[in-house]
């Protein structure tokens, strides 16, 4: 349920890459703005102008940063952005031992590695500055349990693995060194301890914002299909740890035969969310499951963003219904019914266009509404299904459209 060449950059060249005022850093110690004990805090002054690569405003609330907290605390913080800026010199490297097997590594990808991670290292100090700019308190011992969970070489490989995703559209999982995928039967999993542990601290951390009855009756329903003999698991680790996964419950008939999968448990690790990690496991299972040609089957949340996803990468939304509390969607791919659908075939900005002009054609029902705002999904109980649902600048675009009665027989049946 629910579910190129290696350019060691110096500091000096990357600077002048993103435009940096080199005559700021020359008068820095003439400059009294940059006085004070920020080296001190900082622990380096060559932290502290990479932090300026980003934003020139940036570096005063990093120095009230110093001024707030503990110094050894803003230490620890710069020792763990220090990690994440040195670790993109090692991007080519990294990027040519763990994912040159999938194509080339041109200076375009490997630039792009190391501006994630910039920005990675920049959202770290965003968070902790936050923090003391709203007098929120910081001790040394929650900076601490914060600082371990992040872990620098997990942020080069979601940096890497997001940026060749973006170039290369498919990625072969079974081809990335750092990786293991796996996908096998659930009763193979199921006597694993250490990765039904894992599973559920995923489970229970993406759902911790959920009622708790949700979150139970979600969890049963994993557990019970580790005890269906054709329900299968993909899996996805780093380094050990398990970074996503999901599973295939198939569904036969009188005969035996494959009649539709249910397609579950989709989950990503917190620490590789954002990675577009996710996704390619979902792109796997899809073609996995699509290769029979029989339906695929789901649920979802019609406010998480995965749903999105689910809609616009094939599946239809056939009926809107209550789940412990929760609205949720029951959601089917078919081939033939999209063959079939006029919607399916739009582009974006068709979409957009038709709604802006207010324009309904035959079965076909666009709604346009703000980003923040709650579509209204009644359309589904009137013979409609919703066959497109994105975000595209601030809006949010619902298409809804009436399917021949040969289809709607398909996806009642599924």
């Amino acid at each position: 349920m629910f579910i190129t060449e290696n350019s060691e950059n110096s500091d000096e060249q990357a600077a002048a890459e993103e435009g940096f005022d080199f005559e700021k850093i020359n008068n820095v110690e003439t400059n009294k703005s940059y006085e004070k004990k920020q080296i001190q805090d900082i622990n380096s002054l060559n932290d502290f102008f990479k932090v300026e690569l980003y934003d020139r405003n940036f570096g005063d609330r990093i120095i009230a940063l110093g001024e707030k907290l503990d110094p050894l605390v803003v230490r620890k913080i710069f020792h763990k952005y220090s990690e994440i800026i040195d670790s993109a010199q090692n991007a080519f490297e990294y990027f040519k031992d763990n994912f040159l097997q999938q194509g080339a590594a041109d200076q375009k990808t490997i630039d792009r590695i190391r501006e994630n991670l910039f920005r990675k290292g920049k959202n770290l100090l965003e968070r902790f500055v936050s923090k003391a700019e709203s007098g929120e308190d910081v001790s040394e011992d929650g900076v601490l349990e914060e600082l371990e969970n992040i872990k620098t070489e997990t942020l080069l490989f979601t940096s890497s693995f997001k940026i060749f995703k973006e170039e290369s559209k498919f990625i072969d999982l079974a081809d990335i060194a750092a990786m293991n995928y796996d996908v096998n039967f659930a009763e193979k999993f199921k006597n694993d301890a250490k990765l039904m542990g894992e599973m559920e601290d995923i489970y229970r951390k993406n759902y911790e914002n959920y009622p708790p009855k949700f979150t139970a009756r979600l969890m049963r329903s994993f557990q019970d299909s580790l005890e269906n003999p054709s329900t299968v698991l993909f899996t996805l680790k780093h380094k050990d740890e398990l970074a996503a996964f999901c599973r295939l419950d198939k569904k036969t008939d009188e005969d035996g035969e494959t009649k539709s999968f249910y397609f579950g448990s989709f989950n990503v690790n917190s620490s590789y969310k954002q990675s577009r990690l996710g996704e390619s496991l979902f792109e796997a299972a899809m073609m996995e499951a699509g290769a029979l040609g029989v339906p695929i089957e789901a649920d979802c949340d019609p406010a998480a963003m995965i749903t999105k996803k689910y809609i616009e990468s094939g599946f239809v939304v056939t009926s809107l219904y209550d789940f412990e509390g929760i609205p949720s969607f029951h959601i089917v791919f078919d081939h033939s019914v999209n063959n079939n659908l006029e919607s399916k075939r739009l582009t974006h900005e068709e979409i957009a266009q038709k709604a802006t002009a207010g324009t309904v054609e035959g079965a076909l029902m666009i709604r346009m509404y703000a980003e923040k705002e709650a579509p209204d999904f009644s359309p589904l109980q009137h013979g409609y299904v919703l066959t497109r649902y994105f975000l595209q600048e601030d809006k949010k675009y619902c298409v809804f459209e009436k399917i021949p009665a040969q289809s709607e027989e398909v996806l009642r049946a599924a």
